[in-house]
């Protein structure tokens, strides 16, 4: 069962407090339950490795969302999806 938008925004914010995190309706006004990331936040990096990169060509990511971060998706209930290569959203299982 995927943990609430809202704890998944706590916990994210948690991990990196200067990152860019909305409601997914902010970014285009559509009503749901997804969830806005800049991907382009300098300060959103796992050990020292970037979550995000839309250009990966590493085992490190999958569709460009390092491994490590994907599986904290996937333990909330969670996935990620690409708008373009500066904006991901993450939406419920």
């Amino acid at each position: 069962m995927a943990i609430h938008r809202d704890q998944v925004i706590k916990d994210y914010q948690k991990l990196f407090p200067s990152a860019f995190v909305k409601p997914g309706e902010d970014f285009d006004g559509r009503e749901g339950d997804s969830i806005w990331l800049s991907a382009e936040e300098p300060d959103t990096a796992i050990d020292g490795v970037p979550i995000f990169n839309y250009y990966a060509m590493s085992d490190r990511y999958e569709i460009g969302v390092l491994n490590k971060f994907m599986d904290w998706l996937r333990e909330r209930g969670w996935y990620a999806e690409w708008n373009d290569p500066g904006t991901i959203f993450l939406y419920k299982e």
